[in-house]
């Protein structure tokens, strides 16, 4: 599995905001009410990010010097959920972006709770964003360190 890259996270929030947008842009020119991120959205977010972080935490831990054996199915699950949780922040960056730019982008600019609510998703999706990335971080496989090891042949044993 490859490391995630901002370039992808970024290209992601990008092609989000603009399909958010045009999609917004689609709903009101229709006559539909604006969409809208509902309150708990960004609680929820923040609390994936710190359940994330906390099992990336044993991890990073066993990997450092703890002596306790580390489960590689443990290891691999959480840096698959590390990985999702990167790229699922970046979409909801990304939603929040495009719903942004287009109520600013109206001739009326009316700043709510609706857009409250929006700036708080996306500041919480950046944030999990973020978290996902260091818990991905955590699970990465320290170098092998060479210098220990002796470079010439093993030596033979006598009988």
């Amino acid at each position: 599995m490859r490391v995630t890259r901002l370039s992808t996270l970024g290209s992601i929030v990008v092609v989000v905001a603009l399909l958010s947008w045009l999609l917004e842009k689609a709903f009101t020119s229709s006559g539909r009410p604006q969409l809208s991120l509902q309150m708990p959205m960004p609680f929820v977010l923040v609390g994936i990010a710190v359940i994330v972080l906390l099992l990336a935490i044993p991890v990073r831990r066993r990997l450092h010097g703890d002596p306790k054996p580390l489960n590689p199915f443990y290891a691999l699950n959480v840096l698959v959920l590390a990985k999702s949780s990167s790229l699922t922040g970046a979409m909801f960056v990304g939603v929040a972006v495009g719903f942004i730019v287009f109520a600013l982008g109206l001739p009326v600019v009316v700043i709510d709770e609706r857009m409250w609510i929006t700036v708080a998703t996306g500041i919480a999706a950046l944030i999990l964003s973020i978290v996902g990335l260091i818990a991905e971080y955590f699970c990465r496989i320290p170098p092998v360190d060479d210098t220990k090891t002796p470079s010439g042949p093993a030596p033979i044993a006598e009988a």
